[in-house]
Protein backbone atom coordinates (compact mmCIF):
# COMPACT_ATOMS: atom_id res chain seq x y z
CA UNK A 1 0.00 0.00 0.00
CA UNK A 2 1.35 3.42 -0.93
CA UNK A 3 2.16 6.16 1.56
CA UNK A 4 2.53 9.93 1.38
CA UNK A 5 5.80 11.39 2.59
CA UNK A 6 4.89 14.96 3.52
CA UNK A 7 7.42 17.76 3.89
CA UNK A 8 6.13 21.05 5.35
CA UNK A 9 8.28 24.11 4.67
CA UNK A 10 8.37 27.60 6.14
CA UNK A 11 10.71 29.65 3.95
CA UNK A 12 11.87 33.22 4.62
CA UNK A 13 10.24 35.46 2.02
CA UNK A 14 13.49 37.16 1.05
CA UNK A 15 14.94 33.84 -0.19
CA UNK A 16 11.68 32.25 -1.37
CA UNK A 17 12.37 32.73 -5.07
CA UNK A 18 15.88 31.27 -4.78
CA UNK A 19 14.60 28.42 -2.62
CA UNK A 20 11.79 27.65 -5.11
CA UNK A 21 14.35 27.54 -7.95
CA UNK A 22 16.34 24.99 -5.93
CA UNK A 23 13.27 23.03 -4.79
CA UNK A 24 11.95 22.11 -8.23
CA UNK A 25 15.05 20.10 -9.30
CA UNK A 26 15.32 18.75 -5.73
CA UNK A 27 11.81 17.29 -6.11
CA UNK A 28 12.78 15.77 -9.46
CA UNK A 29 15.83 14.17 -7.82
CA UNK A 30 13.61 12.74 -5.09
CA UNK A 31 11.57 10.99 -7.78
CA UNK A 32 14.68 9.09 -8.83
CA UNK A 33 14.61 7.07 -5.59
CA UNK A 34 13.04 3.63 -5.96
CA UNK A 35 9.35 3.67 -5.14
CA UNK A 36 8.89 7.45 -5.36
CA UNK A 37 6.06 7.81 -7.85
CA UNK A 38 4.98 11.46 -7.85
CA UNK A 39 5.41 14.80 -6.13
CA UNK A 40 2.88 17.59 -5.61
CA UNK A 41 3.76 21.07 -4.34
CA UNK A 42 1.07 22.90 -2.33
CA UNK A 43 0.96 26.44 -0.99
CA UNK A 44 -0.56 26.64 2.49
CA UNK A 45 -2.80 29.50 3.62
CA UNK A 46 -1.00 31.57 6.29
CA UNK A 47 -4.20 32.60 8.09
CA UNK A 48 -5.05 28.94 8.66
CA UNK A 49 -1.86 28.55 10.68
CA UNK A 50 -1.85 31.91 12.45
CA UNK A 51 1.38 32.71 10.59
CA UNK A 52 2.85 36.11 9.93
CA UNK A 53 3.48 37.22 6.35
CA UNK A 54 7.26 36.90 6.63
CA UNK A 55 7.42 33.32 5.37
CA UNK A 56 6.16 31.27 2.46
CA UNK A 57 4.31 28.13 3.60
CA UNK A 58 4.65 25.15 1.29
CA UNK A 59 3.87 21.45 1.55
CA UNK A 60 5.31 18.76 -0.70
CA UNK A 61 3.57 15.38 -0.97
CA UNK A 62 5.66 12.54 -2.33
CA UNK A 63 3.65 9.44 -3.16
CA UNK A 64 5.78 6.39 -2.37
CA UNK A 65 4.73 2.92 -3.53
CA UNK A 66 5.43 1.16 -0.21
CA UNK A 67 6.55 1.95 3.32
CA UNK A 68 9.61 -0.26 2.67
CA UNK A 69 10.68 2.05 -0.18
CA UNK A 70 10.28 5.07 2.09
CA UNK A 71 12.24 3.39 4.87
CA UNK A 72 15.07 2.62 2.43
CA UNK A 73 15.14 6.30 1.36
CA UNK A 74 15.19 7.45 5.00
CA UNK A 75 18.17 5.18 5.74
CA UNK A 76 20.13 5.57 2.51
CA UNK A 77 19.23 8.93 0.96
CA UNK A 78 17.60 11.35 3.40
CA UNK A 79 20.76 12.71 5.02
CA UNK A 80 22.28 13.66 1.66
CA UNK A 81 19.06 15.15 0.30
CA UNK A 82 18.38 17.18 3.44
CA UNK A 83 22.01 18.24 3.73
CA UNK A 84 21.98 20.03 0.37
CA UNK A 85 19.16 22.35 1.45
CA UNK A 86 20.71 22.94 4.86
CA UNK A 87 24.06 23.81 3.30
CA UNK A 88 22.47 26.36 0.95
CA UNK A 89 19.76 27.88 3.16
CA UNK A 90 20.60 27.01 6.79
CA UNK A 91 18.64 29.12 9.24
CA UNK A 92 16.43 30.61 6.51
CA UNK A 93 13.78 27.88 6.44
CA UNK A 94 12.18 25.23 8.62
CA UNK A 95 11.13 21.76 7.51
CA UNK A 96 8.97 19.23 9.28
CA UNK A 97 8.02 15.84 7.94
CA UNK A 98 5.38 13.19 8.49
CA UNK A 99 4.17 10.00 6.87
CA UNK A 100 0.54 9.56 5.87
CA UNK A 101 -0.85 6.09 5.21
CA UNK A 102 -3.67 5.90 2.71
CA UNK A 103 -6.77 4.20 4.15
CA UNK A 104 -9.63 2.80 2.19
CA UNK A 105 -13.02 4.30 3.11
Amino acid sequence: MSVIYEVNLRVDRDIAQEYAAWLKPHMEEMLEFDGFESATWFEREPEMEGAQGDRELWTIHYRVSTRAHLDRYLIEGAARMRGDGLERFDGRFEATRRVLAIRAP
